[in-house]
């Protein structure tokens, strides 16, 4: 009876062709424009740590394949159709395909983890963000989805500024904190960058809240207040829900509709305007830049937060 070859069995020609059509939504989403940020990132932290010109490489290599990979399973959980200008990956291949790539690519890069750093616990340190991150990204999705998708909008469903920047901590400045700390593992400097890194992704959310909804840029890559589309709780839309009471109510209507009428976006933008909440989003931008610069000039550099965001490839 002839036996069955394992894809890992195969003629190495053969199980590459496999893998590149089993990849075709993680290629294809790499093939589109990208700012290069994990690799820009770790160039610039590596200013203190002095790590050897290889794991540097190596690290943009590994942050980078995780990157892309949680964008692809992002769009498939915030429903957008665009992404970097171009259709959404899980639109060309199909959600269960795309949800497969990711998985095995957010594997293969704790694989390379492993390869390349063969530490224990720097391993543990990586899995350890990484389930800090789905934690976080599942509470975003949770509070999107099931708590404030509900008729009563009472305090107790609407998420605090607090809670958010709790969710913030391991999701977006997470993926830095990975990069801080695998860079670290092989630094003899000294310097502990995780608390910088902490503070630049809360910046980036904050101002990628900020953006989403008032960028023209933006609009062109991910369509027109694609986070109200998403009925996403931003820091902006918190804001406006727990301080405007009588237009509230048509906020949340709006955010449950999770519409793609600009006429509706629209009016749920001039919500926001009128509650103060993009002044508000707008102070919280400089508040968290001159936190950023604080811990810049505690690390001895007196770079502002418009070269750092030169440095790491973000247009202010």
């Amino acid at each position: 009876m002839a036996q069955t070859a394992s894809i890992g069995q195969m003629e190495g020609k053969k199980s590459s062709q496999i893998l590149d059509k089993v990849l075709s939504p993680f290629t294809y989403l790499t093939k589109s424009p990208s700012k290069n940020l994990s690799r820009k990132t770790g160039l610039f932290f590596n200013q203190w740590l002095k790590s050897e010109e290889k794991y540097v490489s190596a690290v943009g290599d590994i942050c980078d394949m995780f990157h892309q990979s949680t964008l692809l399973v992002d769009d498939i959980q915030d429903s957008s159709d665009l992404r970097r200008g171009v259709a959404s990956a899980h639109l060309i291949f199909g959600e269960p395909l795309t949800m497969n790539a990711s998985a095995y690519m957010m594997l293969e890069s704790t694989h390379r983890v492993h390869t390349v750093f063969r530490d224990l616990t720097v391993l543990r340190k990586f899995c350890k963000y990484v389930k800090f991150l789905h934690i976080s990204q599942g509470m975003d999705l949770y509070l999107r989805d099931y708590q404030c998708d509900k008729d009563d909008l009472s305090e107790a469903n609407i998420p605090s500024e607090q809670e958010y920047d709790a969710i913030l901590v391991h999701k977006t400045a997470g993926q830095m904190m990975i990069m801080a700390t695998l860079l670290g593992s092989k630094s003899t400097a000294g310097v502990d960058l995780v608390p910088l890194a902490q503070i630049i992704g809360h910046h980036f959310q904050v101002r990628d809240d900020y953006l989403n909804i008032m960028s023209k840029k933006y609009e062109e890559k991910k369509g027109f207040c694609d986070d109200l589309t998403e009925g996403k709780f931003s820091l902006p839309v918190i804001y406006a829900l727990r301080t405007v009471n009588d237009k509230a109510k048509r906020l949340h209507e709006i955010l449950r509709m999770h519409t793609k009428e600009r006429s509706f976006l629209q009016e749920a933008l001039d919500i926001l305007h009128d509650a103060g909440a993009i002044r508000y989003t707008e102070n919280k931008m400089r508040e968290l830049r001159m936190n950023v610069m604080k811990e810049l000039t505690v690390l001895g550099s007196e770079m502002d937060i418009t070269k750092l965001m030169e440095i790491i490839g973000i247009n202010m």
